[in-house]
C-alpha cells in the first residue's frame, strides 16, 4: 500500500510536468499560430533535452535519463506547422507498476493532446 501511494505521488508529479507543458504549448500557438515538438521552443533548456525526450525525478525536476521515473516527449502530426499535439509521459523503473483503483496507468502510458484529452481516463 505505501509503494503504491509513492507511485501515486510520483505520477501526480508527471501530470503536473504535462500540464505545464501543455500551458507553454499553447503560449507558443499564440505567438505562432503552430505547436512544436521543440522542448527548447517552450524555454527548455537544451541541457534539460535528452534525445528529444525531457526526464522527471519523482520530486518533478528535470533529470538525466538515469535517474528519470518518467521520460516525456511532444508528437505532433506535421512536422511545417502542426496544429495539434500530444505529450506523452512513458514511466521507468519501479513506476511502471503504478496502477489506479486495478487498471495500469502505464501501459498505455499517461497522455495529454491539444484539445484536454487525458488518458488513461482513471489515471488522472
Amino acid at each position: 500500500a505505501y509503494q503504491e501511494q509513492v507511485r501515486k505521488s510520483r505520477r501526480a508529479q508527471a501530470k503536473a510536468m504535462l500540464l505545464d507543458i501543455a500551458a507553454r504549448e499553447e503560449r507558443y500557438f499564440t505567438e505562432n499560430n503552430c505547436y512544436t515538438a521543440d522542448f527548447t521552443e517552450l524555454d527548455f533548456k537544451a541541457s534539460d533535452v535528452q534525445g528529444g525526450k525531457l526526464y522527471i525525478d519523482a520530486h518533478g525536476h528535470l533529470t538525466n535519463a538515469s535517474s528519470g521515473i518518467y521520460a516525456i516527449t511532444i508528437t505532433t502530426s506535421d512536422n511545417n506547422c502542426p496544429k495539434d499535439f500530444t505529450l506523452t509521459a512513458t514511466a521507468l523503473g519501479d513506476q511502471t507498476k503504478d496502477k489506479e483503483a486495478g487498471k495500469s496507468c502505464t501501459n498505455p502510458p499517461l497522455t495529454l493532446n491539444s484539445l484536454g484529452e487525458k488518458d488513461p481516463a482513471e489515471c488522472w
